[in-house]
């Protein structure tokens, strides 16, 4: 919407947080909020204004609450701060697990409803954490009220809203501005420093949303919510006044998906509507009657609408009704729309029955997890709602359940309760899974194989699978530490077992090649490996990827080195002596232990981390030199992979580039210095800026635009491939000749930005 929010109003907030809570730089926060969400507002300023930490979760297992506990666990994160579903994620994973964080002393849950059996669920899991669910709106500095949570009455409906917080005010205030009596619903509004200036360029929204109240003179902010005094004083949410929704933290406008919806060629007419048949569990559900003697599919209909809109707008389930129930009054009755049901008849639901325990069991997890009953054997786990939020929690279940741990990417190849049950039947611990996943595996187009970040998993490129369209073939690599083998120990190895892999779904060139990030290095060594193979690499793109090579890092030293010699004092260490006395001598008596303590503090643990390293990478020079395989205690995917970063050794490369950015990229950018590609080709490179942050590129929206830019590469590349041949034929060319252009010809290493 553009919100204007002045540096008061967030810097108020921030500080209100941190002396409420008397955060402090022993205070870690784990953010798992994206940038476009305005809670990472606090983690960022609110952390570091405080000398805090911000952990920061691997990119490819950002949706793992496996993941989280061991963070919050090995980095002593104390305090939380995300929407309550994410929450109940964490305290469904810390309850079968042995240490469940006890760093964490704050936890905040805002964003949407908090269920109300939820606090007896983290306080279970998390017991020397302190509770609060907080309240606002973007346009008032992301909180504006906040309510600590203790004991919860058995006969609340919903965790109450609470109290405004400091320079803020909430009012509950009926249709001529009056303030409501207790219990009394009205609409609520903010007002004090927090208050947006408004929306930018939109003074029709601006006076549509920011009055001037007639009697106090109080600019306040309209949020569009009902609620209610209660009679200690406390606010109580009762929910929006119109159509818009939240869920997951997302504020969605039902009428813009009942409109794309009624879109679809074979709708008739159709209703979506926010469900929550479990506590905490909030989804969105389309309710569609099909045009006479016309069968519509749920998975074409999610094809439409994600044409159309953001995923987190698609509803999960789809209901199939013969006539939506009205009231008395010819409006939609909502109360009446049925609970999502999926019925089989005959010998149909005989035969997808389940047939033995673990089927029974996944059906089970399944139910639990979807909220869709009932489910059958052959059912495909996203055909029916599932989404990856739900896929994390259900293979957290399922470890607990079985004790098998399985990688998340194995919904793309095993999306049935009856291949995912043969998978748990197994005994094969090792070599019993292929490293490559098929996203899509039809399409006219040459395949693209598609490499994992550091972590191994691969699951952040299905958005970016689905958007490239079903005429494009899509597969990606995970790691095989991952899937039950023994773990690489070298980007060579990594790079030899995958072009196996790639060569038994394409036996022959051109080959279309990417990696993300470690996986951009494992892209470059197999692009090498199979031109030595004979084979031809047509495309070859890293994201976000970056190669100091060697001499560049020489460069870089002498560069500091003369630095230093040209310092006032000579000497580094005494200069960084120097600045620690400086700042000693500026804090109280105190301050000083403090600070000595904390600088103490920060020595040992970079002492630790180091040791640790060196014995991970002594360990596995030693395996690598024998030839053994490495001991499942030792197996860590990602240590593994960032120790085979450190020791790979790069040949020249006489190919194309491509590497794609999430931008912008500040004025000055030095590109051999900050990536060092250039100094590994023969030949030229394309840079090209995509939207979004770390792996957020790889995410709707910033997705679409991503696949655009990945269209044009391969198109161009098909192209050129194609020239080549029919040169080769002719006699006219070599083996060896490169592509002129993939996408814009870039000889200067100029950037282009993507608008």
């Amino acid at each position: 919407k553009g919100v204007m929010i002045d540096h008061r109003g967030a810097v108020n907030t921030v500080l209100d947080i941190n002396q409420r809570f008397a955060v402090g730089p022993r205070d870690r926060v784990l953010a798992l909020s994206r940038l476009n969400f305005d809670l990472s507002v606090y983690d960022i300023f609110g952390l570091l204004a405080a000398g805090g930490a911000i952990v920061m979760p691997a990119a490819d297992l950002a949706q793992d609450a496996s993941h989280w506990l061991e963070l919050i666990a090995s980095e002593k994160v104390t305090i939380w701060n995300a929407v309550p579903a994410l929450m109940q994620l964490l305290a469904e994973q810390a309850s079968h697990s042995k240490n469940a964080g006890p760093s964490l002393r704050v936890i905040m849950m805002s964003g949407d409803w908090i269920a109300v059996n939820l606090p007896a669920q983290i306080r279970r899991a998390f017991p020397k954490a302190k509770l609060f669910s907080l309240g606002g709106a973007t346009e008032a500095s992301i909180w504006s009220i906040l309510y600590p949570i203790d004991q919860v009455d058995p006969d609340w409906k919903s965790i109450p809203y609470g109290t405004p917080m400091l320079n803020q005010t909430f009012h509950v205030l009926n249709s001529a501005l009056a303030p409501c009596p207790v219990w009394v619903p009205g609409q609520l509004y903010i007002g004090g420093v927090g208050v947006a200036k408004g929306y930018w360029k939109d003074d029709q929204r601006t006076n549509a949303s920011f009055i001037i109240h007639p009697d106090s003179g109080e600019r306040l902010y309209r949020t569009g919510d009902l609620g209610r005094y209660l009679p200690d004083g406390n606010i109580e949410f009762l929910g929006r006044e119109d159509f818009q929704v939240k869920v997951n933290g997302y504020r969605i406008e039902l009428g813009e998906i009942e409109y794309h919806l009624q879109g679809h060629e074979n709708v008739e007419n159709c209703v979506v509507a926010v469900r929550e048949d479990s506590p905490g569990d909030k989804r969105l559900v389309g309710y569609v009657v099909p045009k006479a003697g016309v069968e519509v599919e749920a998975a074409k209909l999610r094809d439409h609408l994600r044409s159309k809109l953001a995923d987190y707008m698609v509803p999960s389930v789809f209901v199939f009704l013969e006539r939506i129930p009205l009231s008395a009054n010819g409006k939609v009755n909502r109360n009446a729309l049925p609970a999502p049901q999926r019925a089989s008849a005959g010998a149909d639901a005989d035969s997808d029955a389940p047939r033995d325990a673990v089927e029974l069991q996944l059906i089970h997890l399944w139910e639990t997890t979807l909220g869709v009953h009932p489910i059958g054997r052959r059912d495909n786990f996203f055909d029916i709602g599932g989404t990856s939020l739900m896929a994390v929690r259900l293979f957290a279940q399922i470890e607990k359940s079985f004790g098998r741990k399985i990688p998340l990417a194995a919904l793309f190849k095993t999306p049935t309760i009856e291949q995912l049950a043969g998978i748990l039947r197994s005994d094969e611990r090792s070599g019993a899974w292929s490293c490559l996943v098929p996203f899509q595996s039809k399409g006219s187009l040459p395949p693209l194989f598609c490499v994992h970040g550091h972590t191994g998993e691969v699951l952040f490129y299905r958005d970016l699978a689905k958007r490239l369209g079903s005429g494009q073939p899509f597969y990606a690599l995970q790691a095989r530490g991952l899937t039950g083998g023994e773990a690489h120990l070298t980007i060579e190895e990594m790079a030899r077992d995958y072009v196996r892999e790639v060569r038994a779904v394409q036996p022959r060139g051109p080959y279309f090649l990417a990696g993300y990030c470690f996986g951009g290095r494992i892209a470059f060594e197999m692009a090498q490996q199979l031109r030595e193979q004979g084979e031809e690499v047509a495309f070859l793109a890293v994201f976000d990827s970056y190669f100091a090579a060697r001499h560049v890092q020489r460069s870089l030293k002498r560069l500091h080195r003369w630095l230093d010699a040209r310092a006032v004092t000579g000497d580094p260490l005494l200069e960084r002596m120097r600045y620690h006395l400086a700042h000693l001598g500026s804090l109280g008596f105190k301050e000083r232990f403090a600070y000595i303590a904390m600088r103490g503090s920060n020595v040992l643990a970079k002492t630790r981390l180091r040791l640790n390293h060196w014995s991970w990478r002594a360990a596995y020079r030693y395996y690598s030199m024998v030839r053994r395989p490495l001991p499942r205690r030792l197996q860590n995917v990602p240590e593994i992979n960032l120790l085979a970063a450190v020791e790979y050794k790069p040949r020249r490369f006489a190919g194309r580039l491509t590497l794609l950015l999430n931008g912008p990229v500040p004025e000055g950018f030095s590109l051999d210095q900050e990536f060092g590609w250039r100094g590994l080709l023969a030949d030229k490179f394309d840079l090209q800026l995509v939207p979004g942050k770390q792996d957020g590129m790889f995410q709707d929206p910033n997705a679409i635009v991503l696949a655009e830019k990945m269209a044009a590469c391969i198109e161009d590349a098909c192209a050129h491939a194609s020239m080549r041949a029919e040169s080769a034929s002719s006699d006219q060319s070599t083996p060896e000749e490169i592509p002129t252009a993939v996408l814009d010809s870039n000889p200067t290493g100029k950037l282009h930005q993507l608008h």
